[in-house]
């Protein structure tokens, strides 16, 4: 497997959607709990990378047998990367496995540092990760993919960078799991946009495989406007974030700067959903929100 492959298998740029709500959990508990653990955010970062490439890779691995049931779809669809890089599916089990592993031990070594918090979520990010794809009946093909995916790569993954930097502090206190859910709903809209527009491109080839997706369910110009309000309600959690003082009048600024880039993006994937003209705009999206609220929080550090 030559690089380009493994990048491609493990979809490695969709890795954005893991990193920012890290950092996201990273900037909130510097700028709001005033601590910071290098040395754990390091090694949680990795591992969320890992777990995250791992994800993909199974995703593609069980959609490369589903696919195969249907062989007119399986045999013109770009969309599987087993199919069209002509990887082995031991091949691409192996790697899957190998990126589980190497995660699942990073995060063993985080729970002996920590404490069981970061199992429990932890657990609950595994089995939904494996979930997602896997099983009899997936998340993937549900009409709560979005809301998962959002949850778990938004939410629980910011909560676990607060947790690694605040659990040992003098004055802890449970209520940053609600702070932290406050802070993290831009990054939770964000990130399930990205699958409600990735489901609305590919609405009818994920019919005749069988995925009957939220988009099936409300069709593609409802969908479009659920996902036209997931931003807004996306910044109006930040603008509450401000006004408790969770986060600093910075993030805000930031975001009223960049939302004109945000609806020239949405306007044009609006018009023309495709996969391979449009989708981008989705992660570009979620790129311009996410790095907003970040910059805004680190010059508060000024």
């Amino acid at each position: 497997m030559t690089v380009k492959d493994f990048f491609d298998l493990t979809k490695i740029y969709s890795a954005v959607t893991s990193v920012m709500p890290t950092l996201l959990g990273f900037m909130f508990v510097g700028v709001y709990y005033r601590d910071f653990n290098l040395g754990l955010s390091i090694l949680l970062f990795i591992a969320v990378v890992l777990f995250h490439l791992a994800v993909n890779v199974h995703n593609q691995y069980v959609d490369y047998y589903k696919y195969q049931k249907q062989p007119d779809v399986f045999k013109n669809s770009v969309n599987n990367t087993l199919n069209r890089r002509q990887i082995s599916p031991q091949l691409a089990f192996k790697t899957m496995s190998a990126l589980a592993i190497i995660s699942a031990i990073i995060g063993l070594y985080l729970v002996f540092q920590t404490g069981f918090f970061i199992l429990v979520v932890g657990l609950i990010s595994f089995a939904i990760g494996y979930l997602y794809s896997g099983g009899r009946k997936s998340i993937a093909y549900s009409p709560f993919g979005e809301v998962v995916s959002g949850l778990t790569m938004g939410y629980n993954i910011t909560l676990l960078a607060v947790y690694v930097n605040f659990y040992n502090d003098l004055n802890f206190e449970w209520s940053f799991i609600w702070k932290t859910a406050l802070v993290s709903l831009v990054a939770v809209f964000a990130i399930s946009n990205i699958m409600l527009a990735n489901n609305i491109s590919d609405a009818s080839e994920d019919l005749k495989v069988g995925r009957k997706t939220l988009v099936a369910y409300l069709g593609q110009e409802k969908s479009k406007l659920v996902w036209v309000v997931s931003y807004f309600v996306g910044y109006l959690a930040v603008l509450s974030s401000v006004v408790l003082g969770y986060l600093p009048w910075y993030c805000l600024a930031f975001l009223v700067v960049t939302s004109p880039l945000v609806v020239i993006n949405s306007i044009k994937f609006i018009k023309k959903p495709s996969k391979a003209l449009t989708f981008v705009n989705s992660v570009k999206n979620a790129q311009i929100l996410l790095v907003s609220v970040l910059v805004g929080g680190l010059i508060s550090f000024l």
